[in-house]
């Protein structure tokens, strides 16, 4: 057994090869452990459930080790946007905060796990898929834009044609429009493909979350927001992620919010009061 245990120790899993063609290499070094004719050797004379647990053993670290598509991960760190060639020249621009994955064997399954907001600009050729807690995308050749947080679902079209699909619902949308997750059923609308987004660091929200847009804020610039409670605040605005003390500025002064940057990494939030002076 300790000569197995000594091929098996200089034996590598083969990351290229099939079931079949790794046995046969491994099963020649197994043969060439026999001693010759003529040769003494002592035996060991262990029962047969040893050698079979051995074998048994044999087996499991194959399958263990044995080589499987593992997905090649991406992600932007609060404060950094990444642009990403994908293995057919298509490209994905991760927003930050956002982390995507995608499988080692690309040929085989063009195939995105996304967690956050990313642009994808696809070339033609077999379907392209990006799954995400929200829903599923699906598109030929087309570029588009996906944004997945916590309850927020939403997935523009700038080229071609996207199709969206969030359980029994499913929609299929044209460039200047974008489906929307609103109370478990996607809902169309348009917008202007031509405006600056957040690939230009531009953000424009319509009657969104205010706890969203300080989320979104929190992304961009890296830093901690300690703020009041904001539910049932919603913002219509917009910011650009070039300036801080302008951005909270141009979201807290109509919200009737002030501000206080405490150093780099923090600021505070607090209502105005109304009644002073």
């Amino acid at each position: 057994m300790d000569e197995y245990n000594k091929i098996l120790q200089n034996w590598e899993v083969p990351h290229s090869k099939s079931v079949d063609e790794a046995w046969s290499e491994l099963y020649p070094k197994l043969d060439s452990s026999v001693p010759a004719k003529g040769t003494t050797v002592s035996i060991n004379r262990k029962p047969l459930w040893a050698w079979t647990a051995a074998a048994a053993a044999v087996i499991a670290l194959v399958v263990t080790f044995w080589p499987t598509n593992n997905p090649i991960s991406y992600e932007a760190i609060a404060g950094d946007i990444k642009i990403i060639e994908l293995p057919d020249q298509s490209s994905m621009i991760l927003n930050a905060g956002s982390i995507a994955s995608i499988s080692d064997d690309w040929s085989k399954e063009r195939k995105v796990d996304l967690k956050g907001e990313a642009f994808f600009d696809v070339v033609k050729g077999t379907p392209f898929k990006v799954l995400t807690a929200g829903g599923i995308i699906e598109v030929l050749g087309t570029s588009f834009d996906v944004l997945s947080r916590e309850d927020i679902f939403q997935v523009k079209c700038t080229t071609g044609k996207v199709r969206v699909i969030c359980g029994k619902n499913e929609v299929e949308i044209t460039p200047g429009n974008m489906a929307e997750l609103e109370k478990g059923v996607l809902v169309v609308s348009a917008f202007d493909p031509d405006s600056k987004d957040w690939r230009a660091g531009e953000f424009v929200y319509e009657e969104q979350p205010l706890a969203l847009i300080m989320d979104e804020i929190e992304r961009q610039f890296k830093v901690k927001i300690n703020a009041p409670d904001l539910k049932d605040k919603f913002y219509t605005g917009r910011f650009s992620n070039k300036n801080l003390e302008k951005a909270l500025q141009l979201v807290c002064i109509p919200m009737n919010l002030t501000f206080e940057i405490e150093n780099s990494y923090t600021v505070n939030l607090q209502f105005k009061d109304i009644n002073a002076d």
